[in-house]
């Protein structure tokens, strides 16, 4: 009964009985395809309900009650013929239909050794059900809207169909063509298991247990897409394997914009790994126009059992996390947490450093991880404690069995801002910290909401005012308003974020005369009690005070970094345009270049300019030693209005007395 002809590797057979032919895989024995096919119709036959379901008023056609009472008998008689291509003949279909000639195509791919012929929904026996409604659906009239096949193939096997699922399958074409021999024959194709557009995707659950599914893409079906949500923060693994021809695997997001992409050439195996936050993504399949079969393998790992050892970590950090993200109060919460017994055990210690290290998996803002970083890990600044007083105490990186005290201060003095700078030694008995009432910025940012205290700051405090006056933008940019009373403040060490938080508690005049004010940069409101003052200002040259301690930003300043205003006297404002906004910086004597540099430079609205040092001294209102913001230059005049950081004895001089007074120019680039 089986006859080879070019071209085809299996034979045309009809099929005449109950246990008539079997059919013959490509290179290996006999495999018997119609016996789980014959049983499964055969109990449903009876199904009024079932046939409805699928062929609607069809159903109840003669022809369709004949063979149903055909099959219910156990007789197979009437049955299409059933031929078995090469796949790629296929085009990457496992099965098709024509009414023209009533043969059932089968893909060869069912039945070789990667593809072993199954009793499943997406094996041999899947496939020959489904063309079989498709030849059903044909004998009475016109083609039933949808996919009729696929529905009752779904049905047989007991799959869970949502309302989404239904009406996909109801409104799906799966009408095309095949060549066959140089012949264009119309079919209905069987329909692969994933929606072939992300509207009709295909809905995948993730667990922690691996799932695997069999599909194909080809010339007709060239995307395949599976459809998931997760409910937190999760590491998710996908990879396709047992490919028989090119395909890629890709991420999407909701919107369908690309995630992340697998596109290894030929049959490589393609896979991704990713860490994911809550919410909606797509898996797309693709084929480069050559049929692949393939199956895909998709799990969802749990981070926090396999990563967190101490079970209250574990659970608050998981609660954190479920919003994708954990946040500058999360990281709080996490290190306190930790504290339980009044200790922070070693498997506490070594949860809090994977979770800091795994940052990128809770989408955690980089001053948060910066920050965290400093209280898990070591940091310069961790080896004392000031507080604002006048001696400092031993502190030290956090180590398995630091004690609840010492955790609780590597919090304030990162995230909290409680490690506040010392002050200068002729201030400790009329000067205090006071909690000052305002705005971060009021009416804009500019240079003139820069008035110098008693530091001798002016590189920094005149640097500040040239980058309000040009780019007031990246003074915006360097704070953190956390919401409690607390700035996080940036700046950049040799190009790479760094951060120190200082609270609202700045240095207080006690004094009878001058009771409530400022001591060092001016807030502008007058006392500390007015809702008037803009607090930038203050805050930045606290925070500069701050950083001192860290070590980098101070280095041929002061040979004993502390934390404190004494350690910010006296510098230079290269430093400080690198570690403020991240530029380069550049310097040149007055002498040393043209007065139409200079202009440029100073008509340049991208350019930061300053000059001091001015070494023959005081001349035309000068300050010597002194640095000011060259703001901007007045051709009628052919002056350059130099602001002084005081706020107040600004200058204006022409090129040639700026060269007179030898000024030490430095500017951006």
């Amino acid at each position: 009964m089986l006859s080879n002809s070019q071209n085809v590797h299996n034979p045309i057979f009809p099929v005449e009985g109950v246990n008539t032919p079997t059919v013959h895989s490509l290179n290996s024995p006999s495999v018997d395809l119609l016996s789980p096919v014959q049983s499964r119709l055969q109990a449903i036959a009876s199904s009024d309900d079932f046939f409805n379901r699928v062929l609607g008023e069809k159903a109840n056609s003669t022809e369709i009650q004949a063979i149903r009472a055909q099959w219910l008998a156990g007789d197979f008689s009437l049955f299409p013929t059933v031929r078995v291509l090469d796949a790629n003949e296929m085009g990457g279909a496992f099965g098709a239909y024509s009414q023209a000639n009533q043969t059932i195509y089968l893909s060869g791919s069912l039945l070789e050794a990667s593809h072993e012929a199954s009793d499943a929904l997406c094996g041999a026996t899947g496939v020959l059900i489904e063309e079989t409604f498709h030849w059903l659906d044909s004998l009475v009239g016109e083609d039933t809207p949808g996919d009729e096949g696929e529905l009752a193939r779904h049905l047989i096997f007991g799959s869970t169909l949502d309302a989404e699922e239904l009406s996909r399958i109801r409104q799906k074409q799966d009408q095309g063509v095949l060549n066959i021999q140089g012949e264009a024959i119309a079919v209905e194709f069987s329909t692969d298991l994933a929606g072939n557009t992300l509207s009709t995707a295909r809905n995948i659950t993730l667990g922690s247990t691996t799932q695997t599914f069999n599909d194909w893409v080809g010339s007709i079906d060239t995307h395949d897409f599976y459809k998931f949500t997760l409910n937190e923060t999760s590491e998710v693994r996908f990879s396709l394997t047992g490919l028989t021809g090119d395909a890629n695997l890709g991420l999407l997001n909701a919107q369908g914009q690309w995630v992340t992409w697998s596109w290894n050439g030929g049959t490589a195996n393609e896979s991704i790994v990713r860490t994911l936050a809550a919410g909606t993504y797509y898996l797309g399949v693709y084929s480069n126009s050559t049929s692949a079969h393939y199956t895909l393998s998709v799990v969802q790992t749990d981070w926090f059992d396999q990563n967190l050892r101490d079970e209250g970590l574990r659970t608050t950090t998981r609660q954190l996390a479920l919003d994708g993200i954990l946040c500058r109060n999360d990281m709080i919460n996490i290190f306190r947490n930790a504290k339980d017994g009044n200790v922070i055990d070693a498997n506490e210690l070594n949860d809090l450093r994977a979770i800091v290290n795994h940052a990128a998996r809770f989408n955690m803002p980089d001053y948060v991880k910066v920050l965290a970083n400093k209280v898990v890990y070591t940091d310069t600044a961790n080896a004392w404690w000031t507080g604002g007083e006048q001696q400092r105490t031993n502190l030290g990186n956090l180590f398995a069995g630091a004690s609840a005290d010492h955790m609780e201060k590597l919090i304030g003095k990162w995230f909290l801002g409680l490690d506040r700078p010392s002050l200068l030694s002729e201030h400790f008995n009329d000067v205090s910290y006071q909690y000052v009432r305002g705005s971060l910025f009021k009416n804009g940012i500019s240079a003139e909401d820069i008035v110098q205290g008693e530091v001798g700051d002016c590189y920094f405090l005149a640097t500040l005012a040239s980058i309000a006056h040009e780019q007031p933008s990246r003074i915006e940019s360097m704070f953190i308003d956390n919401g409690d009373d607390t700035f996080t403040v940036r700046f950049f060490n040799n190009g790479k974020a760094d951060y120190v938080t200082v609270d609202r508690y700045l240095p207080t005049r006690n004094s009878l005369w001058s009771s409530g004010k400022a001591v060092y940069a001016d807030w502008g409101g007058g006392r500390y009690d007015s809702s008037d003052n803009e607090l930038w200002v203050a805050l930045a040259e606290k925070a500069y005070a701050q950083l001192v301690e860290s070590g980098w930003s101070r280095s041929r300043h002061t040979s004993s970094p502390q934390n404190s205003y004494s350690g910010i006297h006296a510098g230079l404002p290269d430093y400080v345009i690198r570690q403020t906004t991240n530029l380069s910086a550049q310097e040149a004597g007055a002498t040393d270049i043209s007065g139409s540099d200079l202009i440029n430079w100073v008509n340049n609205s991208d350019r930061i300019v300053t000059v001091g040092s001015f070494v023959n001294g005081e001349g035309y209102g000068v300050i010597a030693r002194h640095r000011y913001a060259i703001k901007s230059y007045n051709p009628a005049t052919q002056k350059f209005f130099l602001y002084n950081p005081h706020g107040e004895n600004h200058v204006e001089l022409t090129f040639a007395q700026l060269q007179s007074l030898n000024g030490w120019i430095l500017y951006s680039v």
